[in-house]
């Protein structure tokens, strides 16, 4: 999909569906793979009781998603897991996607989102309206920062 094509397609999907078995594969090699890490079943399994939102080109192929976890106070979405396919990114596809989310938050009720940003890619959460909270941190052998937004 070019820049000049149609934007993804943005809604909720089913755990354990095909969908989701897509993202897993986008999750795995854009952000667990460059890592070393794979994925622990039991956490995938764990994920039934998250939203998962993807994204699809006009192929039906999934190009984006990320989850909404409840944090465990569950007055707060945690957004996790976001990846956008390569070829995709830098063209506003990772900033509807959180747009997306960050409307599914509001209809569910939920009026904060909170989110551990890698540090390289912060800066695209800060244009988005987030704020840093704390200090930075590493998460999984790379530096984070925790950032958060009022919807």
């Amino acid at each position: 999909m070019t820049a000049q094509s149609s934007q993804p397609e943005f809604r909720q999907i089913a755990h354990l569906s095909p969908d989701y078995d897509a993202t897993v594969q986008l999750r795995h090699q854009l952000l667990r793979a460059p890592l070393g890490l794979k994925f622990d079943p039991a956490v995938l399994a764990a994920e039934d009781h998250d939203i998962h939102i993807a994204g699809f080109d006009e192929s039906g192929k999934v190009v984006a998603c990320l989850i909404l976890s409840k944090t465990q106070e569950g007055t707060t979405l945690r957004m996790r897991q976001v990846a956008v396919a390569p070829e995709l990114q830098r063209q506003g596809v990772g900033a509807q996607l959180v747009h997306c989310a960050e409307s599914i938050a509001t209809e569910l009720g939920f009026p904060r989102l909170i989110l551990h940003a890698r540090r390289e890619v912060a800066g695209f959460y800060l244009k988005l309206g987030y704020s840093e909270i704390g200090h930075p941190f590493t998460e999984v052998g790379i530096p984070h920062i925790a950032m958060g937004k009022l919807l």
